[in-house]
């Protein structure tokens, strides 16, 4: 006694498809080591991976600044990103 006055919501969340590519193993270590060390900035976790080089190549394609960190980046960011780093 009383009721309390709670406001309460159900929420639904709908999974997204994912291009099969970008399911593969290969994709999981991209995105591990993007957010290996989260306070550096992305060209320097990628850079264990990739040649500076071709990281700074693809962050100017996609408009990609160099001093960005690893959550300020959209997913289907990273997905273009591993696209062109990959081939």
């Amino acid at each position: 006694h009383p009721p309390p006055k709670v406001a309460s919501r159900v929420l639904t969340f709908v999974r997204k498809s994912v291009a099969h590519s970008l399911a593969s193993e290969k994709y999981l270590a991209f995105v591990k080591a993007s957010f290996a060390q989260q306070r550096k900035y992305l060209k320097k976790n990628l850079s264990a991976l990739y040649l500076e080089e071709n990281i700074l190549s693809a962050f100017k394609e996609l408009g990609i600044s160099p001093q960005a960190r690893p959550g300020d980046i959209s997913v289907e960011l990273y997905g273009n990103l591993y696209k062109l780093l990959a081939v």
